[in-house]
């Protein structure tokens, strides 16, 4: 089980490099995280939900950069006559594979909205599983608190407990569903 090989981990002297979805396993042994991306592998400052929060950062920062017009979007109309008629000599110039500015952008704008569209499912899947995590953490405070009044009875007791243990397994599942997302998203911003 999860438990008896938390205390095998945690017993052991030596070093171990753990590779797990398993939030609640690495929660209980794991004492630094490591960052394995773009190719490179770094310490990680931070513990699980730190690295939640990095992961919905980075998505922030890919959907600002993707939303941010180009300079040249934001020059005055005679720079970007200038610079179209400079475009159009250099592109006449150019190899045939280059392209006009208002082209260039036309196509950004349509890459944009494809990736836009092939992200759309897993954000709505992504809040959902937020409103889904809150609401379970919500029910576990609950728990918690209804678990240390001590005037209940014992069945009462013994229910709460387990609806305890069965509510925390759900927030487990739902945060590596979470975590599945949102690597599914940041492969699909990386590869665009």
């Amino acid at each position: 089980t999860r438990e008896a090989l938390a205390l095998a981990l945690n017993g052991f002297e030596g070093t171990v490099l753990l590779v797990s979805h398993d939030r609640a396993l690495l929660r209980a042994v794991c004492d630094e995280f490591w960052l394995v991306s773009h190719g490179g592998i770094e310490p990680f400052e931070g513990d699980l939900d730190d690295y939640q929060r990095h992961l919905l950062e980075l998505a922030k920062q890919r959907r600002e950069a993707l939303a941010k017009p180009d300079k040249a979007e934001k020059t005055d109309k005679a720079g970007q006559a200038d610079k179209a008629t400079k475009a159009a000599k250099a592109d006449k110039a150019a190899s045939p594979d280059s392209l006009p500015a208002a082209e260039q952008r036309r196509l950004e704008a349509q890459r944009r909205q494809h990736l836009s569209a092939r992200l759309q499912p897993h954000k709505k899947q992504r809040e959902a599983l937020e409103r889904e995590l809150a609401q379970l953490q919500a029910e576990q405070q609950a728990l918690h608190a209804q678990l240390q009044q001590a005037e209940q009875p014992a069945p009462a007791l013994a229910a709460a407990s387990q609806r305890l243990g069965a509510v925390e397994q759900a927030i487990e599942a739902t945060e590596e569903q979470w975590l599945d997302v949102a690597q599914q998203i940041e492969a699909l911003e990386q590869a665009d």
